[in-house]
């Protein structure tokens, strides 16, 4: 699958929630839904990957970390998509 093919999915999952420290990243949450699971699947990832990537947010394993997954493919996340480049530089 193509990079511009795969941000459009991770920018097609809605984000629950995210942190930064102004420069890195720590946590960027979606809803452990069906839906989000394969967004991901078809991306490439596997089941046991999504598995390794939730996290307690308001309930027992509610929500999928993509910072275990959207690196490879993007630059730049300004808060609400993400980015093949860094708009800033």
């Amino acid at each position: 699958m193509n990079k511009q093919k795969t941000l459009e999915i991770f920018n097609s999952m809605e984000i629950v929630d995210s942190e930064s420290d102004g420069e890195v990243m720590i946590c960027i949450y979606v809803e452990n839904s069906q839906e989000n699971r394969e967004k991901l699947l078809l991306i490439g990832f596997s089941e046991t990957q999504i598995d390794n990537a939730l996290y307690d947010h308001i309930e027992k394993l509610d929500v999928i970390d993509l910072n275990h997954f959207v690196w490879n493919c993007a630059e730049w996340f300004d808060g609400a998509k993400f980015l093949d480049r860094n708009p800033n530089i």
